[in-house]
């Protein structure tokens, strides 16, 4: 993994060298069209209008520079044969990342939050990990390092190769060399960079057991788990992944995983008769799992900002009391000087209101990020199509860890 860091205070502004004609800001809007009308060709209202709006936020906080140094690594790691991750992080939440090929989690499907990654407000830094095939990292390293100047007071750039759930992804590695014995031995060129997620035999393969050595899925049972939970879309995969308690422990996990299955296979909706709860807890069948549903209740029921919603969401997470009963008022009634309208102003009863309130505080505890939850059940998918489509290569390539 590589950590990029854009660092505010500095004086010093981080510079890209644009083809003529261009300046970051324009051609950081060039590169993020283009990529739109690839990844959605029906050129959707709603995308281009999200499209606008991160770029707006970008160029704002002056990051076109730096969104476009992460683009400029992976497009050349592509490139080379080195293969990248799908994601890491929030950085997924950005439409514009996702144009730009930097990430492979589609937002605007998976619903996910920009402000998660950036928010319209002025930032004092911003940092971005991108994960690369471990036995050639350093070369997309040493060209970042040469080219942006990695000693600069604006900009860092480090190495990671952790062993830990954080850091290093073997995976890349045996999909990099899967991909490669494939070509030599059977003349197939495959673009994992685009594959379908909707294929019910790879997920059969998850049912049965097939994900057996992905290093972030080793832990005792959760093959017997997919077995019962039987995901049929990487959203699912996702929850599973991060719903899977480590020890009988962690019994907030260990209460919501079952719940969660129940709720699948039953199709339940939220307790709730409230259509917006209803359109946020639909993918989760009435329960919040993720930090981006907390974020989307706070703004859409109880009127906070984008912004407001993420600080109120955290600070449900540090159980901070103070915060809590704040926001708890805020949410139910409003806070006029903070612009925020309460979830009384929209017709939802005091009641109802207090309901779903305790119901983020109780669920903040064990909330994923789904941006970073996605990319990781995307890399899952992405080893078990491999290991179903092409399960000699990818035995050979796995022996060599």
């Amino acid at each position: 993994m590589i950590i990029f860091t854009i660092d505010f205070s500095s004086k010093e502004k981080l510079r890209f060298d644009c083809p003529k004609g261009f300046d970051e800001d324009s051609y950081l809007r060039k590169l993020s069209i283009d990529g739109l009308k690839n990844k959605y060709p029906d050129d959707e209202e709603k995308v281009i209008k999200r499209l606008n709006y991160e770029l707006n936020i970008i160029c704002e906080n002056g990051l076109s520079a730096f969104i476009l140094v992460l683009w400029d690594c992976v497009s050349l790691s592509k490139e080379r044969g080195i293969m990248v991750g799908p994601g890491r992080g929030t950085l997924p939440s950005s439409l514009v990342s996702y144009c730009l090929g930097i990430t492979m989690v589609d937002p605007i499907a998976n619903n996910l939050i920009f402000e998660r990654f950036l928010h319209s407000e002025k930032i004092e830094f911003q940092e971005a990990w991108i994960d690369f095939d471990h036995t050639r990292q350093k070369e997309i390293f040493n060209y970042a390092c040469e080219k942006y100047k990695y000693d600069s007071p604006v900009l860092s750039i480090t190495e990671s190769f952790d062993t830990e759930y954080i850091g290093i992804i073997p995976e890349l590695y045996v999909i990099s060399e899967t991909i490669k014995k494939v070509k030599e031995k059977r003349g197939k060129e495959i673009d994992i960079y685009n594959l379908q997620y909707d294929d019910m035999d790879v997920f059969g393969c998850i049912w049965n057991g097939y994900i057996d050595n992905i290093s972030f899925l080793e832990r005792n049972g959760i093959r017997n788990f997919f077995k019962r939970m039987r995901p049929f879309s990487v959203e699912q995969l996702a929850a599973g992944i991060w719903l899977y308690p480590e020890s009988d422990n962690i019994w907030s996990r260990k209460e919501i995983y079952h719940e969660y299955i129940e709720a699948r296979n039953s199709k339940k909706e939220s307790v709730f008769d409230i259509e917006t709860i209803k359109e946020i807890t639909h993918s989760t069948y009435g329960l919040l799992l993720y930090q981006e549903q907390i974020i989307e209740v706070f703004n859409r029921i109880g009127g906070f900002s984008l912004k407001q919603s993420n600080e109120a969401r955290k600070a449900l997470g540090k159980r901070s009391m103070v915060e809590i009963e704040k926001n708890r008022n805020a949410f139910i009634n409003g806070d006029r000087k903070k612009g925020i309208s309460g979830c009384m102003a929209q017709g939802i009863s005091v009641e109802d209101g207090v309901k779903i309130y305790f119901m983020m505080v109780d669920n903040s505890g064990y909330a994923g990020n789904k941006s970073h939850l996605l990319s990781f059940a995307t890399l899952a998918y992405q080893v078990a199509w491999l290991k179903h489509y092409y399960p000699f290569e990818y035995g050979e390539a796995f022996s060599y860890l």
